[in-house]
């Protein structure tokens, strides 16, 4: 993608964040100020695919390669020395509050009318054409399209949630609807790029994993599946419960903040803890501190059972992972108020679930 100077977007909040090689290391938000030098887990099992329990892997925002198949047009529908490919984008850039879309269709001259972008919402059933301008030559269709998320719901901005983009056209092999991704011959630069509609509402541009375009409006956390905790144990000179696991990622290169979300369902309460991430050996990794005494913070994990998720964020984009309990429980027994308080957790195959004082 083009569009801010220094490489899209990364000029919001997470602007001061520091990438590097491979995946992005960046130690993420939370209420607690540092973190012990922990060593992240070692283990290298591949996770299943994202649709099995247990384990999974993040649907978003990362880029990968397009496909590569191709149909066939007669001979006499073909641009000289061509065939319909599947189209692809060369830019993916915002100008001003507008983003803007350049691709090829490569192999067919396809007419105005028919080639539009489609603005197709994921969770619901509305579309939203927006017109593409095509241009011909000898190797087939180029075109442009603008999207303005403020107006492209009949003069009103984009709801909230995940919008993708499609293409669809007429061509002489018929019609079809395919998703924009980036050409293997026409790299685009893959960080998700953020803007704001107004009422400071975010929306960011980004490749799924599938390496297809879409917009996600509003930025809240979207459920992504489970993720597996490898390890837990006792920070002593804190008194803190470590939690430590991985996930199966692709390389990014926007920088990925992540917290750790404890919620008592019984009374809706909600507790942050503060993760440092990581990579090893190819493999995202994380480790959450939560406080169990008053040593360290003036406030420790409250006294109930707490759900477990991973928060995850990239320029925006926020994504959740239900934390699977390691196959080893963990109880240990604290004071607080100088009264013995007892800290106990599930075990594998169960969702992570901390008690505390029961």
């Amino acid at each position: 993608m083009t569009g801010d100077p220094g490489g899209g977007l990364g000029h919001g909040p997470e602007a001061g964040l520091e990438a590097v090689s491979g995946l992005p290391f960046q130690a993420g938000a939370g209420p607690h100020a540092a973190l012990p030098a922990v060593p992240p887990p070692t283990g290298t099992d591949d996770l299943p695919a994202a649709d099995r329990t247990p384990g999974g892997t993040v649907d978003e925002p990362y880029l990968t390669e397009p496909p590569t198949g191709t149909d066939d047009l007669p001979a006499a529908d073909r641009t000289p020395g061509g065939t319909v490919d599947e189209p692809y984008l060369t830019e993916v850039a915002w100008a001003g509050g507008v983003l803007r879309l350049r691709g090829r269709v490569p192999g067919v001259r396809v007419p105005a009318p028919d080639l539009v972008v489609l603005v197709r919402e994921r969770d619901g059933e509305r579309v939203l054409p927006v017109t593409a301008v095509p241009a011909h030559d000898d190797h087939g269709t180029a075109f442009e399209a603008d999207v303005d998320p403020a107006t492209a719901l009949s003069g009103g901005a984009l709801p909230h949630g995940v919008w993708d983009l499609h293409l669809s056209l007429e061509s002489p092999d018929g019609s079809r609807v395919t998703a924009l991704r980036p050409g293997a011959a026409a790299p685009v630069d893959g960080i998700p790029q953020r803007r704001f509609l107004p009422g400071s509402t975010p929306v960011t541009v980004y490749f799924d994993r599938y390496g297809e375009l879409a917009l996600d409006v509003g930025g809240e956390p979207r459920t992504a599946g489970d993720c597996e905790a490898d390890t837990l144990s006792w920070n002593d000179r804190d008194e803190e419960l470590m939690i430590s696991g991985h996930l199966a990622l692709p390389d990014a290169a926007a920088p990925v903040t992540a917290w750790l979300s404890l919620r008592e369902s019984r009374s809706g309460r909600v507790y942050d803890a503060f993760v440092r991430v990581g990579t090893v050996d190819g493999l995202f990794t994380y480790t959450a501190a939560v406080p169990l005494t008053r040593s360290f913070i003036d406030d420790p994990l409250p006294r109930g059972q707490w759900d477990v998720h991973l928060v995850m964020g990239v320029s925006g984009i926020h994504r959740e992972f239900r934390v699977l309990a390691p196959a080893e429980p963990f109880q240990h027994q604290v004071r607080r108020r100088f009264v013995p308080t007892r800290v106990t957790t599930t075990a594998a195959p169960d969702p992570l679930v901390i008690t505390v004082g029961r």
